[in-house]
């Protein structure tokens, strides 16, 4: 991969790309970055007795992911 600059790109280019899957390691990753070690991003045990049925990412995280493929 290598950076763009902004003269770059021209109007209307477009790029493509696959899927990003949000692992485990990117939610332990984000909680030390973040500090937000709130149990149902960090421990299984808590999170596999919420509705979720197990770890969710932070919402913070999916927006940062989501902006770095857009």
């Amino acid at each position: 991969f290598a950076p763009h600059l902004y003269d770059d790109f021209a109007e209307g280019q477009v790029f493509r790309h696959g899927p990003r899957r949000v692992s485990r390691a990117d939610i332990a990753a984000f909680a030390e970055v973040s500090g937000d070690h709130t149990a149902l991003h960090n421990d299984d045990a808590y999170a596999a007795t919420t509705p979720f049925g197990g770890v969710v990412a932070h919402g913070v995280l999916n927006l940062a992911i989501g902006t770095g493929l857009a």
